[in-house]
């Protein structure tokens, strides 16, 4: 038998006769169930009603699209809380014992697949292990060819690493090949701008900013350029409408500005050159207040286009203090921490918390565990600081007022009670981090004590940071750089004041897409694109810190 691992979604793969589902009661389509749907519009959705069974479906497929034949659809009932990982893998074996049977009665030879469990708490090596095991036992008229397929980088280098181990203690009866992606290689590697090597953090005159974007063909480099800012030019452009995003009207003609302000000749024939890639952005604090976001480059047609609308962007904080964790594995359960409405004059906050509530507690993979303190009562500073406290949360999410102050203790998320600044905020996410490393170490194992993987400070100035150098500002961190500086592997936040219903509806809108397994760059773009087609210029307002890839 020969297996064949595949950096990308199943649907993608070059030549497959079929492709193997797996859905359970009351789950909701998403990830690749999702994409193949879309490709085939209905043919999962007409099945939800169907009742679990041990034997597996074979729906045919029309579209051209696709190079597969059928899909093997197989029902498994919802999992139990006190189900054991034992249990897990029980169910995750007869579901591909179900398969097998389902491809010899169709006379099935090659078959995609995804590694089954991984959402649910196995890990994907183990996923791999089920998977080999039941198609090494099959009889000799069965599957002959598998598509093992991963679309996130880190499970997927897991995965073939112990795949490759198991070929070699297979001997002859198994063999390993690696599929090539159906895009250009180079759309799957970001175009890297750097603004991290600043000679000079006083911003008192024009600022020459040493950079360089690494390109995707071969991995190259453009060699690195120069560029002189006036910072005058961006203040006056970007900070002088109240603390407002600019003009929505405007944001075209302020986008190709701003490029031609910040991007060297060199760099901009880059970026043209490399317009499909994701962009990540490497700066310090001098370049924060840069809004990158509004990009923005004339098309051969004439139109304007801004790459944060069309491609996965984020920015990369560089800083000694940063501590950035990121290394988190997929779970069967989620903990978030819901913050909404805390000094009860924002009705915008109560919709947003409602949606967002019913929205990850509409799917059961994974679950959502959600604590919410809504309104002054629930939400006093005390409460929210005991519960971030406690380290058990892997989102937190405030919607709520935000202020930028250069007095740290009139600056931070405004509950009624007063303030919770910056060092406050990270104090104690550090000092969680502390205490579970000791206790760990006393135990003679080893704990991270990783910090919450995203942080949604969805309020007015909240990822604005403080761009000085000087000792004082240092030590004034802004909401933003003490977050990541606490570890925290994600941030959205916003560079301006925001309006109530843009706040609500790019909120509600990112986490439907991660209900819905789609990477957290490729959500916020989603969201971003909304609030543009309704005119919005909050669209340009979000910042996010953090990696692209965060599937949850």
């Amino acid at each position: 038998m020969n297996i064949a691992l595949f950096n990308g979604s199943f649907i993608d793969v070059p030549d497959t006769e079929a492709y193997a589902v797996i859905m359970l009661k009351g789950a909701r389509l998403r990830g690749a169930d999702a994409a193949l749907n879309e490709k085939v519009p209905g043919l999962l959705q007409k099945s939800l009603g169907s009742q679990a069974s041990d034997r597996a479906q074979a729906l045919p497929i029309t579209s051209n699209e696709l190079t597969g034949d059928f899909v093997l659809l197989q029902w498994m009932k919802p999992l139990k809380p006190t189900d054991s990982e034992t249990e897990l893998k029980a169910r995750v074996r007869q579901a591909l014992d179900a398969f097998i049977d389902c491809a010899r009665d169709y006379r099935i030879a090659s078959l995609s697949i995804v590694p089954i469990g991984v959402n649910l708490g196995l890990t994907p090596e183990d996923s791999a292990d089920l998977i080999l095991d039941a198609f090494l036992n099959q009889t000799a008229d069965g599957i002959q060819n598998i598509a093992l397929c991963e679309i996130d980088t880190g499970r997927y280098d897991k995965i073939k690493e112990h795949v490759l181990n198991r070929v070699d203690q297979a001997g002859g009866n198994l063999s390993c090949s690696e599929l090539e992606p159906q895009i250009p290689t180079n759309l799957r590697v970001p175009l890297f701008l750097d603004f991290s090597q600043l000679p000079n953090k006083n911003r008192k005159g024009p600022q020459v900013i040493q950079q360089f974007a690494r390109g995707t063909g071969g991995g190259g480099v453009v060699p690195k350029d120069s560029k002189t800012i006036d910072w005058s030019k961006l203040k006056d452009a970007f900070d002088a409408n109240s603390g407002l995003p600019p003009n929505f009207a405007k944001h075209g003609e302020i986008g190709m500005e701003l490029t031609n302000w910040v991007l060297s000749e060199s760099v901009r024939q880059c970026v043209q050159e490399n317009r499909s890639n994701p962009w990540e952005i490497l700066h310090d604090l001098s370049c924060s207040d840069i809004p990158f976001e509004m990009l923005a480059f004339k098309d051969k047609d004439g139109t304007v286009s801004h790459p944060a609308l069309h491609v996965g962007f984020c920015r990369r904080l560089a800083s000694e203090n940063a501590d950035p964790v990121s290394n988190f594995a997929a779970k069967g359960c989620y903990r978030l921490l819901l913050v909404a409405n805390p000094t009860d004059d924002l009705k915008a906050t109560l919709k947003e918390a409602e949606q967002i509530q019913e929205e990850l507690g509409s799917i059961t993979l994974p679950r959502f565990e959600i604590k919410s303190l809504i309104g002054s009562r629930q939400a006093t500073l005390s409460k929210v600081l005991d519960e971030i406290g406690t380290g058990r949360y892997d989102l937190i999410h405030y919607a709520g007022h935000g202020h930028f102050d250069s007095n740290p203790k009139k600056s931070g998320l405004k509950f009624k009670q007063g303030f919770l600044t910056a060092q406050e905020l990270r104090d104690t996410i550090l000092r969680r981090r502390k205490e579970r490393r000791q206790t760990a170490a006393r135990a003679g194992t080893t704990d991270p004590g990783r910090p919450p993987m995203l942080v949604f400070l969805n309020a007015c100035l909240s990822s604005k940071m403080i761009g000085s150098g000087d000792t004082q500002a240092r030590v004034q961190a802004s909401l933003a750089e003490a977050v990541l500086e606490a570890g925290v592997a994600g941030l959205i936040g916003n560079r301006w004041q925001v309006q109530d219903n843009s706040a609500a509806t790019f909120a509600i809108k990112i986490y439907r897409a991660l209900t819905s397994r789609i990477a957290l760059g490729e959500a916020i773009r989603q969201a971003r694109q909304t609030l543009y087609d309704s005119g919005q210029p909050d669209w340009a307002n979000y910042q996010f810190y953090g990696s692209r890839e965060v599937i949850i």
